[in-house]
């Protein structure tokens, strides 16, 4: 007997089936106990940082910090919001899904200030709207390469950025678990965000339930698809990093399908939500086993699980991923959840949620259905506080339990059946709130919007389906006259003033009036019922057209677009609705659909594009004129950027050093110098001279203009003698940079030096030391060549691990003895040294100085294994723009002054 049923008729929850049943139970793990429920949540979390410093806490696919990094930036924060925001007023949080999120977050908490998670991509009006009724005292902002995100006028608005770059700031810690902490923002029915206020105890809770259900640990590596502005991102957030977790943020919205796999896969990622449309999606797509290999749990959640998911995931996911199932909202926390047993079958299409969690007792309002269905009505400590309105916290429709002070009860809406085996379905709304790939959606607030709009006189919005999910919103409207020729573009521009993009029609539909009930009421049925005769009628054969007849044809420079685009859009929606010219919406694909055919599109072109480009109404001429504007403004802003000749580190070119490259996207070029292999190395009779030669061949080749160079560490070493030669040539050099090139290094081989990513190589390949790794090191010093070339040769014959041990070694030492043998000169070029912390201004003065006639010291923090990881990644490239484009200009001053001359 899982549940009692009190006197008062409530379902009570009585803990028989373990909170863990059918899920991980042979993992270890430290239990969230009940005493953990009364601390808050900064003082769990210093504890978790203090025992973790120096491990990653959160990841995006820039920004990386470390526990003791997000800490530290925490602390700083929270010190600039208590003394600007009085005692328990609300903040904005005006961050997107990144890494950054979280200090913002932990920095209210800290203080007891509750926050407010705004999606930078409302449009102004919502944001406007979210400020007002929240009676927000403040907003945090992220200002990027000079862009803000938000200018609130008289609002302050605080930069994280400052308190990455600080961390100096002390604060003591004022936060209780039971004052209010959290407003998330959804949906509202009376036209008008609604504010639903939690306190820490009640996410406390959720984590508490996530923690001993999936034995999370400090070992685990969480994957965060949901937004920060949803309670599902708000569960995920903290349970990692109140566990001592790496919770890598990969927005789909912003990486795509195939960039949020490749993060999944690179990471070895282990846990995760994600809500059903967005899952089917990733699995479907070809790298998903290899991103999914190391998941052992998959939480799905945020709308009703099918029997086909359940199939897909089994044939999928490692055999062994534990699937869970749960049912929680905004309001209150997981009251339904259970793991799906292995050789579970389903009976039905939909699959329960769950069994009933103690601490939430509940009961069903009997409505008189056939399959004994009603509306859920929930008791619990744990529900949300209520709405907050006008900067106040209001009861709303939480009521205080006559029995229990601290308990608060709630009609959710919800109608749900409960089984004969314990199992709850969940059956439907009693509302017009609908879910669309998990995030709550109220048609009255998008009927309220349409309203406002004032071509329209009377508007009803009803969900498109697609199976068990909503797909998209179709809008009937009544307009006031004759609708003009721009009647539509009209509705959607106003609309993308108000509506955040998910809750704006896919399609207008125009009626003379809305059809109507005996009361008056707007009959949704018949509008759902004429709906659907319009897409069968738009599904019935068509006369066969060429793409040409409908789709402006492909010219020469356009072709591989064409093709891309068309054969993307057919794999996912079909060849009939591309020839047709037909809108995505029309073609039956929604958005997560459409993040898929970008996927196609970026994979065959062989480039990144703006995934949120195109709106769901898209047709594919729409989208063959976008990419192709992607592609041509890419190439006329690369065209436009100075090139720079990139000389690599003694490992070679590495994952880390590419991307600090990518963080300059358009505003450099990169041109990466190849060092010659062991085997011509050894051939040249291996000296520093034979890496200088082939660097100035290449770049000769290349380039008959002004010269950029640039190295990494080593490489810092041959772009200084690259340049000296191309001067003796004639060659005008204007800019030489130097990152954390050390001459400390040539002095103490025997310490050796790598990139972070060099480390990664060593770590897998490398460890522990061979005696064959000892033996080319020891050869490589003798210069013993003929030996070498001998042992590599005898190496290729070996096991590719043990093979790329012994090549990698053979490359490493060979350039880095020819450059202890070199004997450096004076270089009459510009050259300017990016300096680490590690490296003190003393020694780059009494080392380069001796040697550069022009010498600019830049310092830019970080390590010499964190300069090219964020975020001293960011400070580098920052500064390193900086001094490319001040070169640019001076190198443009005496042509332009020729030039002047001559005209006079």
């Amino acid at each position: 007997m899982l549940l009692r049923t009190g006197d008062d008729g409530w379902q009570i929850p009585r803990g028989d089936l373990a909170i863990d049943h059918e899920g991980p139970t042979d993992v270890a793990f430290d239990p969230f106990d009940d005493a953990r429920m009364e601390q808050p949540i900064i003082e769990q979390f210093n504890r978790i940082a203090t025992r973790h410093s120096d491990k990653v806490a959160v990841v995006d696919e820039t920004t990386s910090l470390t526990y003791g990094e997000l800490q530290r930036a925490v602390c700083h924060l929270a010190g600039r919001i208590d003394a600007l925001v009085p005692a328990g007023k609300p903040v904005g949080l005006l961050l997107p899904n990144d890494a950054r999120f979280p200090v913002a977050a932990l920095a209210c908490l800290a203080v007891g200030r509750p926050y407010v998670p705004i999606d930078p991509a409302y449009p102004r009006a919502r944001i406007e709207q979210i400020r007002e009724e929240a009676g927000l005292s403040a907003m945090v902002i992220h200002r990027i390469a000079g862009n803000v995100f938000y200018e609130g006028g008289s609002l302050p608005c605080l930069d994280i950025g400052t308190s990455l770059d600080e961390t100096d700031q002390q604060i003591a810690f004022v936060a209780s678990v039971d004052d209010p902490a959290l407003i998330l923002y959804t949906s509202g029915s009376t036209g008008k965000p609604k504010g639903i206020c939690n306190n820490q105890r009640a996410i406390l809770q959720r984590v508490s339930q996530a923690t001993n259900s999936c034995h999370l640990n400090a070992g685990d590596r969480f994957f965060l698809l949901s937004s920060p502005s949803t309670i599902a991102g708000v569960r995920e957030t903290f349970s990692a990093l109140l566990n001592g977790a790496t919770l890598y943020v990969a927005d789909p919205n912003r990486l795509g399908i195939g960039g949020v796999l490749q993060m999944l896969g690179n990471a070895a990622a282990t846990v995760g939500y994600v809500v059903p449309a967005l899952l089917r999606q990733l699995l479907a797509a070809p790298l998903a086993r290899a991103a999914f290999e190391h998941v052992r749990i998959v939480r799905i959640g945020g709308d009703i699980p099918t029997r086909d998911d359940l199939e897909l995931c089994r044939s999928v996911l490692p055999a062994s991923c534990r699937i869970l199932f749960a049912f929680s909202s905004t309001e209150l926390p997981t009251i339904f959840q259970w793991f799906v047993p292995r050789h579970w079958r389903p009976d039905g299409v939909r699959l329960p949620v769950g069994y009933a969690r103690p601490g939430m007792d509940f009961r069903i309002e009997d409505d008189g259905a056939a399959d004994g269905a009603g509306e859920l009505v929930v008791r619990s400590r744990y529900l949300a506080l209520g709405y907050w309105q006008r900067g106040h916290l209001h009861a709303g429709p939480f009521r205080t339990d006559p029995t229990n002070p601290a308990v608060r009860i709630l009609h959710t809406g919800d109608r749900i059946r409960q089984r004969p085996d314990g199992l709850v379905e969940m059956t439907g709304r009693t509302d017009g709130q609908i879910k669309m790939r998990g995030v709550r959606v109220d048609l009255a607030e998008v009927e309220t919007a349409l309203r406002s709009c004032a071509e329209i006189a009377d508007a009803a919005v009803i969900p498109r389906r697609q199976n068990e999910d909503v797909i998209a919103l179709v809008a009937y409207v009544v307009p006031r006259g004759t609708p003009s020729a721009t009647f539509e573009n009209d509705l959607r521009t106003g609309l993308a003033r108000r509506l955040p993009r998910r809750m704006r029609p896919a399609q207008f539909r125009v009626l003379e009036a809305l059809p109507r009930l005996r009361g008056f009421k707007t009959d949704y049925q018949a509008l759902t019922l004429l709906e659907q005769r319009e897409r069968a009628q738009s599904d019935t054969p068509m006369e066969q057209t060429s793409a040409a007849s409908n789709i402006p044809a492909a010219t020469s420079n356009s072709s591989r677009v064409h093709d891309a685009v068309a054969h993307a859009w057919t794999t996912i929606a079909g060849r009939k609705s591309f020839e047709a010219n037909m809108p995505w919406d029309e073609a039956g694909g929604d958005s997560l659909a459409a993040l898929h055919v970008w996927c196609l599109i970026e994979e065959l072109l062989g480039t990144r594009l703006v995934i949120n480009s195109l709106e769901l109404n898209a047709t594919p001429a729409m989208l063959v004129a976008e990419v192709e504007k992607q592609l041509s403004s890419s190439q006329i802003a690369a065209s436009r950027a100075p090139i720079v000749f990139f000389l690599p580190s003694a490992d070679g070119d590495t994952p880390l050093q590419a991307q600090f490259r990518a963080a300059f996207h358009n505003q450099i070029r990169f041109e990466v110098i190849q060092y010659p292999p062991w085997r011509d190395m050894i051939d040249a009779g291996a000296g520093f001279g034979v890496l200088i030669a082939a660097a100035v061949d290449h770049i000769l080749a290349a380039n008959a203009g002004d010269i950029f160079l640039a190295g990494f560490s080593f490489g810092g070493f041959v772009a200084s003698e690259v340049a000296r030669r191309l001067m003796q040539l004639q060659h005008r050099v204007i800019f030489v940079g130097l990152i954390d090139t050390q001459f400390g290094f040539r002095s103490q081989p025997h310490q050796g030096w790598r990139s972070k990513a060099g480390n990664l190589v060593r770590k897998v390949f490398l460890e522990p030391a061979s005696l064959e790794v000892t033996l080319v090191k020891f050869l490589a010093r003798k210069s013993a060549f003929r030996t070498l070339r001998r042992f590599g040769q005898l190496a290729a014959r070996l096991p590719a691990k043990t093979a790329f041990r012994c090549h990698y070694h053979l490359n490493y030492h060979l350039r880095v003895q020819a450059m202890y043998r070199w004997a450096f000169n004076p270089v009459d070029a510009p050259i300017y040294l990016f300096r680490t912390d590690e490296f003190p201004q003393s020694s780059a003065l009494s080392s380069w100085g001796a040697l550069a006639e022009h010498l600019e010291i830049i310092p830019v923090g970080g390590t010499h294994l964190s300069i090219l990881r964020p975020p001293a990644r960011e400070m580098i490239c920052r500064q390193f723009l900086k001094v490319v484009n001040a070169a640019v200009k001076t190198a443009e001053l005496p042509k332009t002054n020729t030039a002047a001359k001559q005209r006079a």
